[in-house]
């Protein structure tokens, strides 16, 4: 019996599981795995399909912290057992292990429990308190993932040259990608459906810092409902801007440090190395559109479109290694 909700055979393709939960719930990181070439790309899809399923978490217990907690804690025991070899017979944990043993120098345990642990502090948290907060919760999770992705590549701290700046880039990357997953999710008001089915709304968890809102005087119920004036427009802009304008400071750090990285290389980045920081694409084009359009989080242009431009700006980032 599993903590997901009923026993679970063990599965003929992991791997080919982990690639299906990637695609339906992060379909962003199923085109970075898939950018990230053939022999990197299962290994990439489990590590991201783990962050697939414990982000679900918040969202499926909709304020049972309880059930988050143990749930939090069933992945924290399963990574214990992945470690060493002794996975149950699900299908991530199965695929994670063989990644685990196979990997050439291993991947740091580390990173995995930082962003559990991340998780399972914000079970108990419907608000950042501050932008730094805000910060170090995206510090913990998405850039944690992307250094396990940059281990993928063979790329750790210290070892070898570019790697320290490498490290750095990917930690302003995992910055600025947190903080704009959490701005992009105001355009995306849960519908009632989505509701009863337990996703979480905004009137239970709201992701603008509390400090930035009282300094601007937005209500919450503008994020609730959208602004219905120019007044509530203006403050929902001012705290937009001030919130993308850290995550517009990482993704410009993250520059310096490809470009330190390059230096260090003879101008070209270690294979791999790139395509383990693709979230940076993302990041960059949403807040390119958030400009255009008055940092109007709202805006009908900052909700889901084709895919298409999407992998265009992908192709030319991974020929160009810009973001």
């Amino acid at each position: 019996m599993s903590a997901q909700g009923g026993a679970s055979p063990a599965p003929t393709d992991p791997f080919g599981h982990c690639s299906d939960v990637v695609k339906r719930g992060d379909y962003d990181g199923y085109l970075y795995s898939l950018l990230q070439g053939a022999q990197l790309r299962p290994a990439s899809l489990a590590i991201r399909a783990f962050n697939v399923e414990t982000a679900a978490i918040k969202d499926s217990v909709r304020g049972n912290v309880m059930p988050g907690k143990m749930r939090m804690q069933w992945w924290k025991d399963t990574m214990a057992d992945v470690f060493v070899g002794e996975p149950p017979p699900l299908p991530v944990a199965l695929a994670l292990a063989e990644v685990v043993a196979n990997q050439k120098g291993g991947l740091t345990r580390r990173w995995f429990d930082r962003v559990l642990d991340a998780r399972m502090a914000d079970l108990d948290r419907t608000q950042p308190e501050t932008l730094e907060e805000m910060e170090t919760y995206a510090e913990n999770t998405a850039s944690s993932l992307l250094y396990l992705s940059l281990e993928l590549a063979g790329v750790r701290a210290g070892a070898g040259p570019g790697a320290a700046a490498l490290g750095h880039a990917a930690g302003h990357v995992g910055k600025a990608a947190g903080i704009c997953t959490l701005l992009r999710s105001l355009a995306l008001p849960p519908p009632p459906a989505a509701l009863s089915s337990g996703s979480i709304g905004f009137a239970e968890s709201c992701v603008l810092p509390s400090d930035v809102m009282r300094r601007f005087l937005l209500r919450h119920a503008v994020l609730e409902r959208g602004p219905q004036d120019d007044k509530e427009a203006h403050a929902l802009a001012e705290c937009v801007f001030a919130v993308a304008s850290v995550a517009k400071g990482h993704i410009e750090a993250a520059e310096e440090g490809l470009a330190a990285a390059r230096e260090e290389t003879g101008g070209k980045l270690p294979a791999g190395a790139f395509a383990a920081l693709l979230p940076g694409v993302r990041v960059a084009w949403y807040l390119e559109t958030l400009q255009a359009c008055g940092f109007n989080a709202f805006d009908e242009s900052l909700r889901p479109q084709s895919p298409f431009k999407f992998q265009l700006r992908l192709g030319r980032a991974v020929i160009t290694e810009k973001f």
